[in-house]
């Protein structure tokens, strides 16, 4: 489960024991970090609607950041098999950070033949 998930737990944890009035910093960040998940997601829907497979390197870098790793990488296997330009900034991009320690980065960079 991702930073976000463990936050999306946490909540509905304390909202089952009865404390989702009680107002703190962390309930803050708690619903911070969900509108950003709930925003990033109606984007990517909008996105998708408007772009199709066109913008596949995007959505997955929008999905890296939510923390969704499984679906930013079903997203970059879709934009190696349309061949979107966007992974040509793979190696530099600091929004798919978040995937850099998974093995399946490491095989879509090696099917990027990027030169050593």
């Amino acid at each position: 489960m991702g930073h976000v998930g463990e936050l999306r737990k946490a909540a509905q944890q304390a909202a089952l024991r009865g404390r989702a009035a009680a107002i703190d910093q962390r309930n803050f960040v708690v619903v911070i970090v969900l509108a950003t998940e709930f925003v990033a997601e109606a984007a990517l829907v909008s996105l998708e609607q408007m772009n199709g497979d066109l913008g596949a390197y995007q959505y997955g870098q929008i999905l890296a950041q939510i923390g969704e790793i499984d679906r930013a990488f079903a997203a970059l296997d879709r934009a190696w098999a349309v061949r979107d330009p966007g992974l040509q900034t793979l190696r530099a991009d600091p929004f798919v950070d978040p995937l850099r320690g998974d093995p399946r980065f490491k095989a879509l960079e090696a099917k990027l033949n990027f030169p050593a």
